[in-house]
């Protein structure tokens, strides 16, 4: 017979599965000028992960990237997008990304909303996200995963910039983790 609390800890509060970032990626696009396109990315990735798929309700992921990393390939560029106008690197150092809850819409598919920071403004994002686990196999040391998301935001917003015919107000971002359980 079942203790009351192993009862409890067994069946009624399921444990959250926490991943450690192994590899990732932050990158964005942009159309500026004539039609082009400038891409960039982000370093410094700072997550924790708390994510299992039998409860994917319960998901908690929240994550940071440093704004004075941003990079596009192009220093002049990056400069002035680090700049008070931008990302205001000195006063906003970091970016941040918070997850909680989701729901399962398709096999390893999930939509949750995400509440963005950038430059000290939060705003809810309507996202989906995929947790495509590699199979496990006995005896192997990590379970590993990729987690990706791509959404879409109004640079305009959070305060980046001002509209403008060179540059558009919206902006795609992708992020993709890989990670494994300790």
């Amino acid at each position: 017979m079942l203790s009351f609390i192993q009862l409890l800890t067994t069946t009624l509060i399921p444990l959250l599965t926490a991943w450690q970032v192994q590899t990732y990626g932050v990158d964005f696009s942009i159309k500026h000028g004539v039609g082009g396109r400038a891409n960039g990315s982000l370093k410094g990735l700072v997550a924790n992960i708390q994510f299992d798929e039998a409860h994917p309700e319960l998901t908690d992921i929240s994550a940071t990237v440093l704004t004075s990393t941003i990079t596009t390939g192009l220093g002049i560029r990056d400069s002035k997008i680090k700049g008070d106008e931008y990302l205001d690197v000195v006063r906003f150092p970091k970016i941040s990304l918070r997850i909680k809850g989701g729901t399962l819409v398709a096999p390893s598919l999930y939509r949750a909303v995400g509440t963005l920071q950038i430059k000290g403004k939060d705003q809810q994002i309507p996202l989906t996200f995929r947790c495509n686990k590699k199979p496990f196999v006995p005896g192997q040391a990590n379970q590993s995963a990729k987690f990706s998301t791509q959404f879409t935001i109004s640079r305009l917003d959070f305060g980046v910039g001002s509209s403008s015919w060179i540059l558009a107000d919206s902006l795609t971002v992708t992020v993709g983790v890989t990670a494994n359980l300790p």
